[in-house]
């Protein structure tokens, strides 16, 4: 594999989502309306995230009324601070306890901004933008009760340094692909609208990943996310999680926000992390 060279645009196809596709056996299945819903145990819930990224596909391969269903969708979900709810129990690997119904998630907030801001543009309906201007305000909200926290669990002296928890737990993880969707939002939603408020957030998490990418790095593969550096020591110590999929999903983020920012470090890390997949026995 070689180094990602693609311009991401946020007026352009998200991603490489055009070839992205919702299957409708076993995990996953459509709705009346055609929209994704995702098997949690016994049920089938409406997941914000998959809902945006379906609305994201839509558009990419020129479905204007799948993006609109994703947008409205969003806007049925959306709470009335902003915030895009998960109404399921959830447990991400590193918890030990279910998140209760109503848990939020930074990526639903950035994820829904790179949806809201292509309906807005592309059909000139301001609840999209008012629903939008939601998101970012609830995507400020602070640690433990919104997704916006700094990386003083890495190191005090990095507190002054923002970062937007895909998961909120207690210590921090800094999930890396969720993060970077975050990134990706703020800066359509401040391209597409004209945020300053959204630009201002988006540069200044641009510096975060600058100072933290390489604790991502293991030498062979990238790492899910920095547990293994922020987790309890009275616990018995887990290794960096790793996923080959999410490796891929890396790749892909550093490669677009490269391409924004012409950040250097981004395109070296890209590149070297793509020759770890060319070293994969």
């Amino acid at each position: 594999m070689v180094a990602g060279s693609f311009d991401y645009s946020s007026v352009g196809p998200y991603l490489s989502y055009a070839k992205k596709s919702f299957r409708t056996a076993g995990r996953i299945k459509l709705d009346a309306d055609g929209l994704p819903m995702v098997r949690y145990g016994e049920e089938f819930q409406y997941n914000p995230v998959t809902i945006a990224q379906f609305g994201l596909a839509k558009d990419a391969q020129g479905d204007i009324s799948g993006l609109k269903k994703a947008a409205d969708k969003l806007i049925d979900l959306q709470r009335s601070d902003g915030a895009f709810p998960y109404y399921f129990q959830f447990r991400p690997y590193m918890m030990t306890a279910n998140y209760a119904p109503g848990w939020v998630s930074g990526m639903a907030q950035g994820q829904a901004l790179s949806v809201l801001s292509r309906g807005w543009k592309k059909t000139g309906d301001n609840r999209y933008l008012k629903a939008g201007n939601a998101a970012l305000s609830f995507l400020q909200v602070k640690h433990p009760d919104g997704p916006m926290t700094t990386l003083a669990d890495l190191d005090p002296a990095l507190s002054n340094y923002i970062f937007f928890e895909e998961y909120i737990t207690d210590p921090h993880t800094y999930t890396l692909n969720g993060y970077m969707f975050t990134l990706i939002g703020l800066y359509d939603w401040s391209t597409i609208t004209g945020s300053k408020t959204a630009n201002r957030l988006f540069k200044d998490g641009i510096k975060t990943l600058e100072k933290i990418l390489p604790l991502y790095d293991l030498g062979n593969f990238s790492s899910y996310d920095l547990y293994y550096i922020t987790q309890p020591k009275y616990l018995v110590q887990v290794p960096p999680h790793v996923a080959a999929r999410y490796h891929k999903v890396h790749l892909e983020l550093l490669s677009a926000l490269y391409s924004v920012t012409h950040v250097q470090l981004f395109h070296e890390v890209d590149s070297r992390w793509r020759k770890y997949v060319n070293q994969a026995p």
